[in-house]
């Protein structure tokens, strides 16, 4: 609303060079406020939270000291609110959800369960989607296997199966925002590293309607956007069972 009501003083004849400044610092103070606010209410409901799950989980940090500067105790607790919800019915899923953090992936409330702005127009979906899509796909992301991730985004859910194909398998993710796609690199190689050097996981930029050659088919594939019909590469581009 103040950006809005900013918007509207810069047009105002004499002096708009001082109303523009001081809208611009108007706007900074907006946001910054607006931040803390964010920060404080996220702690306070995650402070709630952990207090009522402590009982039942010795893993679980009561300081919020200790749980912000553990990325892993942050997962653990966005695992509990998914075990409440009965999302996780296989451990696989489960540790490879654990074994990448979120926080790598967006800069922007990483362990709400609701999807967050990646920039250019994208998202990143919500943890329990995630957890839904990797539960339908699990006896396609086994050891050995290839798996296609098509609007791969900022590479959070590539990395994920990547862990569930393990050494020998392969994830290709394709997207066709060239900036996300240096962005899901830029993610991946702050704690999985391993996996774009080995070969192990490829991303890259595409138009997923036409699929991604592999030097096989793929076990399993996933579409990370809304389409009327499969588009007949990408069936193409599936093993049959």
């Amino acid at each position: 609303m103040q950006m809005e009501r900013c918007i509207g003083t810069g047009n105002r004849s004499g002096g708009e060079g001082a109303e523009e400044m001081e809208c611009i610092r108007w706007m900074k103070i907006t946001r910054s406020i607006e931040l803390v606010w964010n920060i404080l209410r996220f702690f306070s409901e995650l402070n709630e939270a952990i207090g009522q799950t402590a009982h039942s989980s010795a893993r679980l940090p009561v300081s919020l000291e200790n749980l912000a500067a553990k990325s892993l105790d942050i997962n653990m607790f966005l695992r509990d609110r998914h075990q409440e919800a009965s999302l996780f019915t296989d451990p696989r899923v489960e540790q490879a959800m654990l074994a990448v953090d979120r926080g790598d992936f967006t800069p922007s409330h990483p362990y709400e369960d609701s999807p967050q702005g990646i920039g250019y127009g994208a998202t990143i979906s919500a943890p329990h989607m995630h957890a839904a899509a990797l539960e339908y796909l699990k006896n396609h992301l086994v050891e050995g296997a290839y798996a296609l991730d098509v609007g791969s985004g900022s590479g959070y859910l590539a990395v994920c199966m990547a862990k569930m194909v393990g050494r020998t398998g392969k994830v290709v993710g394709v997207d066709h925002i060239p900036q996300l796609v240096e962005l899901s690199i830029d993610n991946t190689r702050k704690h999985h590293a391993d996996m774009l050097d080995s070969g192990r996981l490829v991303l890259v930029e595409g138009d997923g309607r036409l699929g991604y050659k592999a030097d096989r088919q793929y076990n399993a594939i996933h579409v990370g956007a809304a389409a009327e019909k499969i588009p007949d590469a990408v069936r193409r581009s599936i093993i049959r069972f």
